[in-house]
């Protein structure tokens, strides 16, 4: 029995893996798509963005919690945070006009990390 549900464990991992794959992807496509329609990189590229962060988000925490004894919600969910916050950061930097949204996913970005260091240390608690 243990066996069958390492198994189906592995098999959850990997298509979560290659959703993950397939969510950059799609977010690349969507990117250079946009890129090309407004002719150049801006904050009219954040869906294409936050697609491709959340994608290495979830790698991540695929990877991550592989390691930990206690995977948890906590950890996905700020992994998820501090990946939008960058992705967001990274589309708003080139506007300067922006600032407002900037200040605001820097301060996302730091929960989600702050958010992510509660995850991983919840992770190894029992």
């Amino acid at each position: 029995m243990t066996s069958n549900t390492s198994k189906n464990k592995r098999i959850s991992m990997l298509a979560e893996f290659y959703g993950s794959i397939m969510l950059i992807i799609i977010g690349a496509i969507v990117t250079v798509i946009v890129s090309l329609f407004f002719g150049g990189l801006g904050f009219w590229n954040i869906f294409g963005f936050v697609m491709i962060f959340a994608g290495i988000a979830n790698i991540i925490y695929a990877l991550i919690s592989e390691k930990l004894p206690n995977p948890n919600s906590t950890l996905r969910g700020g992994l998820l945070i501090l990946f939008i916050g960058l992705a967001c950061l990274i589309s708003f930097l080139p506007h300067i006009l922006l600032g407002t949204l900037q200040i605001m996913t820097l301060i996302l970005t730091l929960i989600g990390v702050g958010v992510t260091v509660i995850g991983v240390y919840q992770g190894f608690k029992k």
